[in-house]
């Protein structure tokens, strides 16, 4: 039985995806990892959550043995709009994030880490290329994230 971690489960894709896999792989088998936001109502209530702050490798390992971890998939990142402020959060939760995450999964023997750009998770109906003149039918990580909450 797969045991999946999502970091980012506070993010619009996480908040999306945990009940997606929850339904397929079963409501105990895949933990909400949260940082600051507040998670979904449904998300918390809908199955185990645990603290997972990617720039902690130690929160990582904790949630990885604890849960008998074998899958993550890694949404936790600064947008790009606040990755311009805040350049060493931005670098910390981005790039030493993502080494974290790897490092853990490969110390607690997790056969598989799925980290997708953002842009790339809107799905197929999102244009190659932005531009005035493309019609858009989804939200853009401008108007999808308005706000910067790395504070």
């Amino acid at each position: 039985m797969k045991k999946i971690l999502v970091t980012g489960a506070s993010g619009q894709i996480g908040s999306e995806l945990i009940p997606a896999l929850r339904e397929r792989y079963g409501d105990e088998n895949v933990v909400a990892g949260m940082h600051r936001q507040p998670l979904t109502p449904d998300v918390r209530d809908g199955g185990p959550w645990t603290a997972a702050d990617v720039t902690d490798r130690g929160q990582l390992d904790d949630a990885m043995a604890r849960f008998g971890i074998d899958t993550v998939f890694h949404l936790a990142s600064v947008l790009l709009g606040c990755c311009r402020q805040y350049r060493q959060t931005a670098y910390a939760v981005n790039f030493n994030g993502l080494f974290n995450v790897l490092e853990s999964a490969v110390a607690h023997g997790a056969t598989m880490v799925v980290s997708p750009s953002s842009i790339a998770a809107f799905g197929p109906e999102t244009p190659p290329v932005f531009s005035r003149t493309t019609p858009f039918r989804g939200p853009t990580p401008a108007t999808a994230f308005p706000r910067c909450s790395v504070n």
